[in-house]
């Protein structure tokens, strides 16, 4: 009886010991046991071993080239004689001129275009410069359009016409960071004056204003008493001054007398300083002078 109940327990303890060789061997080659089962059916929770501090590095890793510091800042824009104005370009419009532009990759360049609607638009190279139209529900903006260079080192033309039939050629090309010289971040172009407030009008005061036109056209044309007096009147001599701009030339004068002046001729931009600049050795000297101011 001794025997029977020595040999019986010696088979229970081998069973028991082939159990945890067999699960510890399953849970060696089963890749799932190192993670346990989420809230939720698709997401798996690492467990706490040697895995989830390869997690935890590699989102650091991550985290850190978020923040990480380009250094790629133009250092032209924070140099002592930079001005304020340096980054917007007023265009002289003169016929047959070629502006040329200079462009940033990673910035853009807006071109308005003073009270002339654009109708059409040409550029060079679509694959290294974006071409967009600002766009708004209520006001009329067709008289920009916005250009973003896409690669570096690169040259291109751009050709617009406007609604007048005026014609603008420009010359693009693209800079980076690294370049000494700054962008222009818009560019005005005019025929009379320099950038400042924009006429922009809503496209019911737009619709307005055509139907108005129109309906002033029919009345002249149908109108037998102005016909009447242009007939009686065309012997007399219109001697009221008056400005014509051609694109080239400038008239200034009546019918009979006046004078011509060639718009490339005329220098714009002058700066009125004062007399004497104040200094530390001679505040009591000189009166405050007044600022510089464009004329």
């Amino acid at each position: 009886m001794k025997k029977f109940t020595l040999s019986l327990f010696l088979y229970c303890a081998l069973l028991s010991a082939e159990e945890d060789i067999f699960r510890n061997n399953t849970n060696e080659t089963d890749p799932t046991s190192s993670f346990e089962h989420g809230k939720e059916s698709n997401n798996l929770i690492p467990a706490k071993s040697d895995s989830l501090e390869s997690f935890k590095e590699q989102e650091n890793k991550e985290k850190a080239k978020q923040l990480m510091d380009l250094k790629a800042l133009q250092s032209v824009y924070f140099s002592k004689s930079r001005k304020l104005q340096d980054n917007n370009f007023n265009v002289l419009y003169v016929a047959g001129n070629t502006n040329k532009i200079r462009l940033r990759y990673a910035m853009t360049t807006t071109f308005i275009f003073d009270n002339d609607p654009i109708i059409y638009v040409s550029l060079g190279d679509p694959s290294g410069f974006e071409l967009t139209y600002p766009t708004n529900d209520h006001y009329d903006l067709s008289n920009m359009l916005v250009i973003k260079p896409l690669l570096i080192g690169v040259d291109t033309n751009l050709t617009v016409v406007g609604a007048s039939g005026t014609i603008y050629t420009f010359y693009l090309f693209s800079t980076t960071y690294t370049s000494k010289f700054q962008s222009y971040f818009s560019v005005f172009v005019s025929n009379k004056r320099a950038i400042g407030k924009l006429n922009i009008l809503s496209k019911n005061e737009l619709e307005k204003r055509e139907q108005e036109q129109l309906a002033q056209t029919e009345t002249n044309t149908n109108s037998p008493n102005k016909q009447d007096k242009q007939k009686l009147d065309y012997r007399k001599i219109n001697y009221e001054s008056k400005e014509i701009d051609d694109g080239k030339f400038i008239r200034i004068g009546d019918e009979v007398n006046h004078i011509f002046i060639e718009k490339a001729k005329i220098n714009r931009g002058y700066l009125q300083k004062p007399k004497h600049k104040r200094t530390w050795w001679s505040l009591w000297l000189y009166k405050n002078p007044a600022m510089m101011r464009l004329i």
